[in-house]
């Protein structure tokens, strides 16, 4: 397997050098690094470059970025996460052997952000109920399973719990518990309407 980690960053250089600065060790192990720049007009871009194996320039809407990374990523599992989002540091295991285990051609880390609230909370937890993603989570997914579902619809809010429910007509998802990616802050608690 092959790993291919697409972050999608905007104006945004520190939160995107924090979120690639402790992967370098997964860089060392075989992982790629994408950093999906959506016309950042700050030094993201710059920053970033001597941390990632590609610079993606992008529009600047969400499933944009993570479509523009995806396309030039080379993995045959792509993992999509939003600074300020962090990784495990054996995320690559994590992913390996979960979709071994299971068979499941994608799935989500379901660690929370010890900062969200008790309602973002409880958000994350009806998601998971029902098979889904909650907006900030880290999704990965095995490419065939991504072109199936023709990546992150663009005319939408095109985040993870929007593939999510795309990916889900053809498997449940295998969730990484708690061990797992401490989700994007700035995404967690803001509840949107729920669609299943």
């Amino acid at each position: 397997m092959r790993l291919s980690i697409i972050i999608a960053a905007l104006d945004e250089a520190e939160d995107a050098v924090h979120a690639l600065a402790p992967l370098q060790h997964l860089r060392a192990r075989g992982v790629e690094c994408i950093l999906a720049d959506g016309g950042s007009r700050d030094l993201t871009a710059h920053l970033a470059l001597p941390l990632c194996e590609a610079l993606v320039h992008a529009p600047p809407g969400l499933a944009a970025r993570f479509n523009a990374g995806a396309d030039c990523a080379r993995g045959d599992v792509l993992l999509f996460i939003e600074p300020p989002s962090r990784l495990p540091p054996d995320a690559d295991l994590l992913i390996a052997g979960a979709l071994r285990l299971t068979r499941k051609p994608w799935g989500v880390f379901a660690g929370f952000n010890e900062a969200s609230s008790f309602r973002a909370r409880a958000r994350q937890g009806l998601s998971r109920l029902r098979g889904l993603a909650a907006p900030g989570q880290a999704v990965f997914v095995r490419r065939r399973a991504f072109e199936d579902a023709n990546g992150f619809d663009e005319t939408d809010v095109g985040d993870a719990a929007d593939l999510s429910r795309r990916l889900r007509r053809t498997s449940r998802p295998v969730f990484i518990p708690r061990t797992g990616v401490a989700p994007s802050i700035r995404r967690l608690p803001r509840l949107i309407p729920f669609r299943a």
